[in-house]
C-alpha cells in the first residue's frame, strides 16, 4: 500500500455513521476514530481491512465487521490492538506524518484503557438485596408470630397498576427506553411497585439512585454519562423535578428527554414515583404571559403517568386474604386496615398519627414545626437547630415554663423511636459512606404520611412569627429562597425578602430572580432591574431577558442591548432574539429586523416566524411570506400555519390550503383538522369533510365529531349519524348522535341510540335518556332509565329521580328513592374510605339550599353541617354565607371559622368582606390578614384597598408595598436595592 498518504482510497457505499454516546473517555475514543475515518475520505470496510493486514508491523490485524463495530458500536472495542492498528493505517492514509500518526495511536490507546477501567453508573440488578437503599418503606415487624425469621419485606399483593407498570418494563427489556411516573398519595405502594417492577430486568441491567451530594445536583452532574440497559431511580420525583427558582428540574427534565430519545443510548429506563399535589404543580399550564416554569417536564410526563390507589379493591382483597395466612404482616394489615387502606397500615400510618396526636408538648411542636416547615418549602433535611428554634414558638408561655431542661433531647428521641419497625415520625438523617456531609449539622426527616397530613390538617393554621425568626436564623440557602417565596406569599415582604436574599448571597441564582421578580409584583422597577442584572452577571440566562426588558420598557433600549451582545457572545443564540422583540416594542422595526437576522443565522430556528409575524402585523404581508418560507424551510410547522392564516385574511383560500397542504406533507397531521375547519367556514362542505377524513385516518380523535357537527348544522342527519358512530364510544359518539336526533325532534330514535350508547359503555347516557323522558312527561320510563343509570354507578341520578317524583306529587315514590341512594352511598363508603364528597354529601347539600329558599334556615344549618361531614366541607362556607346575608353575623363568623379549620382557606376572606360591608373595619383587617397569613395572596391587597377607602390611605399604601410584619403589624419601610453591575463585569 502507499504510505505517503498521497492516494487515499475513497469510495465508500456510504459513510458510516459515529455512535452517540454520553460525554466522557468512550465517546472520545469514538470521536477520535471517526475523525480520523473521515479524514482518511472514508474507505471502505474491505479497504480498510486489506490495507491492515498487509503491514506487518501493526499488532493486529481486525477483520471488516470487527472494523465496522470499533467505528459505529456504542460498545469498547475488545482489544486495543486492533484499535490502534486501526487509527495508524488511516492517519497514514490522511497523510498525517508518521510521528504524529504514532501519537494519534498512543491517544487512542489510552482513551481505549479509560474507557475500560471507567465505572457504569448505578449497581447491577443482581447486587441490589436491600430494598431500603432504594427508599422502599419500612413495613411493621409482624413480632409475637412464633419468633418466626421473615423476609424484609411483606408478600406482594399484585394490583391493577402493577400490570401496566410490567408492561412498560417489558418494553425496556425489548430495547425500547421508557419513562413512568407512579402518582398516588404517601405510603401508597408506589416505591415497593417499582421495587418489585425491576426484579424483572435481566442481570446486565443497573440501577442508578442520584442522591450525592443532593439529589438534582447529581442528576444534573452524572445525567450525561447513562448509558444503555440503565434504571434511573427517581423516588419522590418532586425533589428532582419542582425546582422553579434555579431551573435545575428543567434541565434534568430536558437531559431525560434528549436521554430517551437517543437511540445510542438506550435502552433505558425512567422510574419515578410523586404525590398528586406535587404532580399538579408540574402538569398545570401557566397564565399567558407568565413565565413557564415547567415546560420540560410537562413534556416529559404527558402520557406517562399510572395512577396507583390509596386502597385495595375487592380482587386484591382477595389475594390479600391468601397471602395473609403465610404473612403475619398481612394478617395484622387485613385485620386492622381501615377501607382497604393496607399499605398505609403495613407502613406504620395509624401508629404514627396517634403518636403525633398524643405526643408530650415538646415532641408535639417539633413535629409542628417540622410540618410547617415541610409545607412551605423546606428541603429533605430539616436541621437540628432550626426545628429547635422554631419548636419554640408552637409553645405557649405556661407550658414553656414547665418544659425540663432537656426538652430537646426527650422530644427528638420521642420522634425517632420507630413506629413497629418502621421509621419513626422525625429521624435522623444517617449519612452513608462517601457521601457528602456537613458533620457540624444533625438534618431530621420527617415521615412522608405525617409530612402530607401535615399539608391538609395544618393548611388553614398560621404559622407563628418565631417560626420565621427561625428561618432567618438557620436555614439554609436552598430552603431559605422556598421559604422566603412562601413568606411573601403570605403578605411577609420584608420577611420574604431578607430569607431570599440570605440564599442570594450563598449564591442562588434563582433567589436573585426571586427578589427582582417580588419587587416588580410592587412596582418597584428599578430595584428588579438592578436585582435582574445581578442575576444576569452571575449566568442567569433567563434573568439577562428580563433585565434587558425592563431597561427597554423604562425607555433605555440603547443600553440594554449590550447585554444582548454579551449573552450572544457566551453562546445564547436566543438572546439575540430577545433584543429584536425589545426593538420591534420600541416601534424600531426595521432595527429588529436586522436582529432577527442575526439570530437565524446563529441558529435560532423560531427568529424567521418571529420576524414574519412582526411584518405581518405591521402590514409588510410580502415581506411577512419570504421570512414564512426561510421559516418553514427550517422546518418550522407553526410558520406555515400563520402564512396561510396571511392569505386567508386577503381572501385568498386557495393559497392558504396550499400551504397547510405544504404542512400535511411534512407530517404535521393537526393541520389537516385546520384546513376542514377553514374549508367549511368558507362554504366548501364537501371538500371540509375531505380533509376531515384524512385528518381521521391520520389519528386526529376530534376530526370525526367536528365532520359530524358540520353534517348536523348542514341537516345532513342521517350522514352525520355515521361520523358520529366513528367517533367512538370512548369520545361519546353515540350519545352526540342520540342528542343530535333529540334536537331534531326524532324521540324515538333518540332513545333508540341512547340504548346502544349505555351498552357500549358511554358514561352518562342513560342519565340523558331519563333527562329525555322527562321532558315527554314520561315519568315511568324516565325512572327505569334513572334506575339504570345509577346501577352503572351514577349514584346521582337517583337525586334526579326523586326530584322528578317530587314535582309529580309522588312524595312516597320519591322517599323509596332517596333512601335507596342513601343506602348505595353507605355501600359506596364501606368499600372506599374516605367516601367522595358525593351522593349523601350532595343529596344533604341540595336539601339544604331547598329548605333555606323555603325560608327554613335553622333546618338548612343541620343540613348543611351533615354534607360537611360527609365529605363536602365548602358547605360550611355556604352555611356561613346564608347566615351573613340573614343579618346574622356573629353566628355566620363561627360557621366561617369551622370551615377554615376544615380546610376551606376561602372561608377567611369572606368573612372579611361581610365584616367589611358591616362596617367592622378593625375586624375585617383581622380576618384579612388571618387569610394571608395561611397564604391568600388577595387578601393583603383587599386589606390595603380597605384601609384606603376608610381614610387610612398612608397605611393602605404602606401595607400594599412593604407588607406585613410576621407579629401582625405593617412593616415600616425598607430598602432592596441591590448592586448594580455593568455588561462587562
Amino acid at each position: 500500500m502507499k504510505r505517503d498518504g498521497a492516494d487515499r482510497h475513497v469510495g465508500s457505499a456510504r459513510t458510516l455513521r459515529r455512535p452517540e454516546l454520553a460525554p466522557g473517555p468512550l465517546r472520545d475514543l469514538k470521536d477520535l476514530v471517526h475523525q480520523s475515518y473521515l479524514a482518511a475520505g472514508s474507505p471502505t470496510l474491505d479497504q480498510m481491512a486489506a490495507s491492515i493486514a498487509e503491514d506487518e508491523s501493526l499488532s493486529a490485524a481486525p477483520s471488516r465487521d470487527t472494523i465496522q463495530r470499533i467505528i459505529t458500536s456504542s460498545d469498547v472495542p475488545p482489544r486495543q490492538a486492533d484499535v490502534c492498528a486501526l487509527v495508524t493505517v488511516l492517519a497514514r492514509w490522511a497523510g498525517v506524518p508518521k510521528e504524529q500518526s504514532g501519537q494519534a495511536a498512543q491517544r487512542v490507546a489510552e482513551l481505549w484503557a479509560e474507557a475500560k477501567l471507567q465505572r457504569p453508573l448505578g449497581q447491577p440488578i443482581r447486587d441490589l438485596t436491600n430494598p431500603l437503599d432504594l427508599e422502599v418503606h419500612r413495613a411493621i415487624d409482624g413480632s409475637g408470630f412464633d419468633g418466626e425469621q421473615l423476609p424484609l419485606l411483606p408478600a406482594y399483593v399484585e394490583r391493577p397498576h402493577d400490570v401496566l407498570l410490567r408492561g412498560v418494563v417489558d418494553d425496556a427489556v425489548a430495547g425500547a427506553s421508557r419513562i413512568v411516573m407512579l402518582v398516588g398519595q404517601s405510603s401508597t405502594g408506589k416505591t415497593r411497585a417499582c421495587w418489585e417492577a425491576v426484579q424483572q430486568l435481566p442481570d446486565s441491567w443497573r440501577v442508578w439512585h442520584p442522591i450525592d451530594p443532593e439529589r438534582p445536583r447529581a442528576a444534573l452532574a452524572e445525567l450525561p454519562r447513562v448509558g444503555p440497559h440503565t434504571v434511573i431511580w427517581l423516588n419522590e420525583a418532586q425533589h428532582y423535578l419542582l425546582n422553579p427558582r434555579d431551573g435545575a428540574g428543567e434541565e434534568i427534565a430536558a437531559g431525560l428527554r434528549e436521554l430517551l430519545r437517543s437511540r445510542h443510548r438506550g435502552p433505558v429506563l425512567v422510574l419515578g414515583t410523586i404525590w398528586p399535589e406535587y404532580r399538579a404543580l408540574l402538569m398545570t399550564e401557566p397564565q399567558p404571559q407568565e413565565r413557564d416554569p415547567h415546560a420540560q417536564t410537562r413534556e416529559l410526563l404527558a402520557g406517562q403517568e399510572i395512577a396507583v390507589p390509596a386502597r385495595f379493591d375487592s380482587a386484591a382483597l382477595r389475594d390479600l386474604s391468601v397471602k395473609a395466612a403465610v404473612d403475619p404482616r398481612l394478617a395484622i394489615a387485613q385485620r386492622r386496615a381501615e377501607g382497604g387502606g393496607i399499605t398505609q397500615y403495613l407502613a406504620g400510618a395509624p401508629e404514627l398519627l396517634d403518636r403525633y396526636r398524643t405526643a408530650p408538648t415538646g415532641a408535639r411542636a417539633l413535629l409542628d414545626a417540622a410540618m410547617d416547615a415541610r409545607r412551605l418549602g423546606h428541603v429533605l433535611s430539616l436541621p437540628q437547630s432550626f426545628l429547635a428554634a422554631a419548636a419554640e414558638a408552637y409553645v405557649e408561655d405556661p407550658e414553656w415554663d414547665l418544659l425540663p431542661e432537656d426538652w430537646l433531647e426527650q422530644a427528638v428521641a420521642y420522634c425517632a423511636r420507630p413506629v413497629r419497625g418502621a421509621r419513626g415520625a422525625l429521624t435522623r438523617i444517617r449519612p452513608r459512606a462517601g457521601q457528602a456531609v456537613q458533620p457540624q449539622e444533625t438534618g431530621y426527616r420527617l415521615a412522608d404520611y405525617l409530612e402530607q397530613h401535615g399539608q391538609r390538617v395544618r393548611r388553614a393554621l398560621p404559622v407563628p412569627a418565631g417560626f420565621w425568626s427561625a428561618a432567618l436564623a438557620f436555614s439554609g440557602a436552598a430552603s431559605a429562597a422556598r421559604l422566603g417565596q412562601a413568606a411573601h406569599q403570605r403578605g411577609l415582604y420584608h420577611t420574604g425578602f431578607l430569607l431570599q436574599k440570605r440564599a442570594a448571597e450563598a449564591g442562588d441564582a434563582g433567589a436573585v430572580r426571586g427578589i427582582a421578580e417580588m419587587l416588580i409584583g410592587r412596582g418597584q422597577m428599578e430595584e428588579a432591574t438592578a436585582w435582574y442584572e445581578q442575576a444576569a452577571a452571575a449566568g442567569d440566562a433567563e434573568a439577562l431577558r428580563w433585565a434587558v426588558v425592563y431597561r427597554g420598557q423604562g425607555g433605555r433600549v440603547d443600553d440594554a442591548l449590550p447585554w444582548f451582545e454579551r449573552a450572544a457572545e457566551r453562546g445564547e443564540a436566543v438572546a439575540l432574539r430577545w433584543a429584536a422583540n425589545m426593538l420591534d416594542l420600541a416601534g424600531r422595526v426595521d432595527d429588529a429586523l436586522g436582529w432577527f437576522e442575526r439570530a437565524t443565522e446563529a441558529g435560532d430556528f423560531d427568529a424567521p416566524r418571529w420576524a414574519a409575524n412582526m411584518l405581518d402585523r405591521e402590514g409588510r404581508t410580502h415581506e411577512a411570506l419570504d421570512w414564512y418560507e426561510r421559516a418553514a424551510r427550517t422546518g418550522d410547522k407553526e410558520a406555515v400555519r400563520w402564512a396561510a392564516d396571511i392569505q386567508i385574511k386577503q381572501g385568498k383560500l386557495d393559497q392558504a390550503v396550499a400551504w397547510h397542504q405544504q404542512a400535511a406533507a411534512s407530517g404535521d397531521a393537526r393541520v389537516l383538522l385546520r384546513t376542514a375547519e377553514l374549508l367549511a367556514r368558507a362554504g366548501k362542505i364537501d371538500d371540509a369533510l375531505h380533509w376531515y377524513e384524512r385528518a381521521h385516518h391520520a389519528g386526529e380523535r376530534n376530526a370525526a365529531r367536528k365532520a359530524a357537527d358540520l353534517l348536523h348544522g348542514q341537516k345532513r342527519i342521517d350522514e352525520a349519524l355515521a361520523w358520529y358512530e366513528r367517533v367512538g364510544s370512548e369520545d361519546l359518539g353515540l350519545s352526540e348522535a342520540a342528542r343530535m336526533l333529540q334536537s331534531e325532534g326524532r324521540i324515538r330514535e333518540a332513545l333508540a341510540w341512547y340504548e346502544r350508547a349505555h351498552h357500549a359503555g358511554e358514561r352518562n347516557a342513560a342519565r340523558k335518556a331519563a333527562d329525555l323522558l322527562h321532558g315527554q312527561k314520561r315519568i315511568d320510563e324516565a325512572l327505569a332509565w334513572y334506575e339504570r343509570a345509577a346501577d352503572s354507578g351514577e349514584h346521582f341520578a337517583l337525586n334526579e329521580a326523586g326530584r322528578m317524583l317530587e314535582g309529580e306529587g309522588r312524595m312516597e315514590d320519591a322517599q323509596i328513592v332517596f333512601q335507596r341512594l342513601l343506602e348505595l352511598q353507605e355501600k359506596f363508603s364501606a368499600a372506599w374510605s374516605p367516601p367522595p364528597a358525593g351522593g349523601d354529601a350532595l343529596l344533604h347539600a341540595a336539601r339544604a339550599e331547598t329548605e333555606r329558599a323555603s325560608g327554613n334556615l335553622d333546618d338548612a344549618l343541620a343540613l348543611f353541617q351533615r354534607a360537611a361531614d360527609a365529605g363536602r366541607t365548602d358547605a360550611l362556607r355556604q352555611a356561613a354565607a346564608h347566615l351573613a346575608n340573614a343579618g346574622r353575623l356573629e353566628e355566620a363568623l363561627v360557621w366561617f371559622q369551622r370551615a377554615a379549620d376544615a380546610g376551606e382557606i376561602d372561608a377567611l376572606i369572606e368573612a372579611a368582606l361581610f365584616l367589611h360591608w358591616a362596617g367592622r373595619v378593625d375586624d375585617a383587617l383581622a380576618w384579612y390578614r388571618r387569610a394571608a397569613f395561611v397564604g391568600d395572596a388577595r387578601a393583603l391587597i383587599a386589606a390595603g384597598e380597605v384601609l384606603a377607602a376608610c381614610g387610612r390611605s398612608d397605611e393602605g399604601e404602606r401595607l400594599t408595598r412593604y407588607g406585613w410584619e410576621p407579629d401582625g403589624s405593617i412593616s415600616v419601610k425598607w430598602s432592596a436595592s441591590a448592586p448594580t453591575r455593568s455588561p462587562s463585569t
